[in-house]
């Protein structure tokens, strides 16, 4: 197998060639883009917005794409942070120029950021106020953690009416970070 058709592989553009590159959809020109990149076994690979005006199922492909590739350091420039917290190791928050914060991703221990609903509030706060990430019934924690508050909120006759997950722990940490709390 050639260099090229091996790209071509990675990018999954095998039954694409021989077509004319104005018949290539948004998505089959940020694969062939990337494809391009990969030319000569870059040691580092820098993207801007690589899904940017994609469908679902195209975002999937590229992430996939994008977090196959061996023996190649990604960085990637996006404002869609939940479509890369699956996939970075490391995340580094730029807010006005300035390097606000560097996440580390630990993909071994997947957290949660989750909040209770209770009957009674002040009661589940001094309960689980060493878990909790701000002044209200919210913490992330494993699953196992999780389960365990909330035994913990049970046993003490808390009725717990809702346990509600939040999506994006990035966004959130990001506009923390910046006091903007829109």
């Amino acid at each position: 197998i050639t260099p090229v058709e091996e790209i071509v592989k990675i990018v999954e553009m095998e039954k694409y060639l021989g077509k004319k590159f104005k018949t290539y959809s948004l998505g089959m020109k940020e694969r062939l883009a990337i494809a391009n990149a990969l030319v000569n076994k870059p040691k580092i690979l820098i993207l801007d917005e690589p899904t940017n005006g994609l469908d679902p199922i195209g975002i999937k492909k590229i992430m996939k794409m994008i977090s196959d590739l061996k023996d190649t350091t990604v960085i990637i420039s996006s404002h869609m942070l939940s479509e890369i917290e699956n996939i970075c190791d490391t995340i580094i928050f730029i807010n006005n120029g300035q390097i606000v914060d560097i996440k580390n991703i630990d993909k071994g221990i997947r957290k949660k950021n989750i909040m209770f609903e209770v009957d009674d509030f002040s009661k589940a706060r001094l309960l689980i106020k060493d878990y909790c990430i701000n002044e209200e019934l919210e913490v992330y924690e494993t699953d196992e953690v999780i389960s365990k508050l909330n035994k913990e909120l049970i046993m003490n006759n808390i009725n717990v009416y809702r346990i509600s997950e939040s999506s994006n722990n990035l966004e959130r940490d990001f506009f923390k970070m910046v006091n903007n709390n829109d």
